[in-house]
């Protein structure tokens, strides 16, 4: 086990050295550092969690004061004498050290837990009978330990640092300097309304249909602009619904509108070509795993990055088909895994897009267009969703239609900005691009 007595019991004495000689308020950083649990000495510990109290609570204290709070307090454990503290305050001379104190305590602390979590790890993937969801454990309880390793201050930055970088990107947009903007969706319609900078990087995006109602074929579309148009990234695609290679004909059979190759003319051939050409020339990645977990994803994402590469978009078809956390209630689940997909987005710098069933509750409705709370365990979606997209399209539910070939797609949620209904064309099932005037004309009157 990790020893730090020494440097406990010489903090504890550095503590109340300063809270003799310095105002209350100067020792906000230093408390702010540890917690109790980090010191492992039990007496050190008890003393330091009741100094620490005093501090947040900006009350003076002295070794009189601290003794009579652990008394009143009847703190569990060994009986905390008032010699105890006079023996600390005794010891220490200075506390001109108390940063290198603070810094081998945190240090001592996570080498503890850190065995502690690797020992249960260790016995968890021995006796374990899913390997994946095991590594999948092991991989968030190192990412839990990395972060307190690394991120060991609040993560505040001044704001004076904000502005800075603000004042150079607004610049760098004033002299007209290319500068680093968002995610196409795919769709003109929705990256008009978007404005130019599209969809933000660190979002978590969800599109919701009914089943067979378009919510694919709009990944499907939407996956291969990101590629095209952004071909030094990677665009990745799992598909828990169908296998990859009814995944490819999507998205071969999206050049020449779902044509079968039978029928193909020389024109069709040629479109296929190019189609192929593009499609090869990105870095568009599909995944079929039937039993996805988000581990694996963040896995996946990681890899990309720990090669040096980037990543615009990370799709999954769809949600409630991944392997799901346990919890208490099914919501709760869902819940989880769109927490931890919106880190990731923000982690990776990407747009994580969540396909999402809905729970047919518009079907009872005379107007089917989908709202919000038609999401499947919508409350945890929902709150996590920066950007929420409904593809509609009318004859698909009602044939007599006379929406043509004409479809909305239902913008409910736009953290950033406006949230508006917006066109697409729909031909044989494939979702693609049109004149927005001439769509509204058609499906609004």
């Amino acid at each position: 086990m990790i020893d730090s007595t020494n440097s406990e019991r010489a903090l504890i004495g550095a503590l109340f050295l300063m809270a003799d000689e310095k105002p209350i308020s100067e020792m906000f950083r230093y408390v702010t550092q540890l917690e109790p649990v980090d010191i492992q000495c039990q007496t050190c510990s008890t003393i330091y969690l009741h100094i620490k109290k005093s501090v947040m609570s900006e009350q003076s204290f002295d070794m009189i004061t601290i003794y009579e709070e652990i008394d009143r307090s009847k703190h569990a454990g060994k009986k905390i004498l008032f010699t105890d503290i006079g023996v600390l305050i005794k010891e220490q001379s200075s506390y001109a050290a108390i940063e290198s104190h603070i810094k081998t305590i945190k240090n001592a602390s996570l080498q503890r837990k850190s065995l502690q979590v690797l020992t249960s790890l260790y016995e968890s993937i021995q006796s374990s009978d899913n390997i994946i969801q095991s590594l999948g454990n092991a991989e968030s309880a190192i990412e839990a330990l990395m972060q307190k390793a690394h991120g060991e201050s609040s993560g505040m930055v001044h704001v004076g640092q904000l502005i800075s970088e603000w004042v150079a990107r607004a610049d760098d947009e004033y002299q007209g300097k290319e500068t680093e903007k968002g995610v196409t969706f795919g769709f003109n319609g929705v990256d008009e309304m978007l404005g130019d900078d599209l969809l933000k990087p660190g979002s978590l995006v969800v599109i919701g249909a009914n089943p067979g109602k378009g919510k694919t074929a709009v990944m499907v579309t939407s996956s291969i602009e990101m590629a095209r148009q952004y071909p030094d990234r990677t665009v990745q695609v799992y598909s828990l619904e169908m296998p990859s290679a009814q995944i490819a004909d999507r998205m071969m059979g999206s050049a020449v509108q779902n044509k079968k190759p039978k029928h193909y003319n020389d024109t069709d051939w040629g479109k296929i070509g190019s189609h192929i050409e593009q499609l090869n020339s990105t870095n568009l990645y599909v995944c079929d795993n039937p039993v996805l977990t988000v581990e694996q994803i963040k896995m996946n994402a990681r890899d990309v990055i720990a090669q040096g590469g980037r990543i615009s978009a990370i799709f999954v078809d769809y949600l409630t088909l991944m392997k799901l956390p346990k919890a208490d209630r099914h919501d709760l689940s869902v819940g989880e895994v769109t927490k931890q997909c919106k880190r990731l987005a923000k982690e990776i710098g990407c747009v994580v897009v969540l396909l999402a069933q809905l729970s047919r509750s518009n079907m009872q409705r005379a107007n089917k267009r989908p709202i919000n709370s038609d999401l499947r365990d919508s409350g945890q979606i929902e709150n996590d969703a920066d950007y929420i997209f409904f593809p509609y399209y009318d004859y698909l539910f009602n044939p007599d239609s006379e929406c043509g070939p004409y479809a909305e797609m239902i913008c409910s949620k736009n953290r950033h900005g406006k949230a508006e209904t917006t066109f697409a064309k729909v031909v044989n099932g494939v979702w693609m691009n049109c004149d927005q005037k001439d769509a509204q004309l058609k499906t609004m009157g």
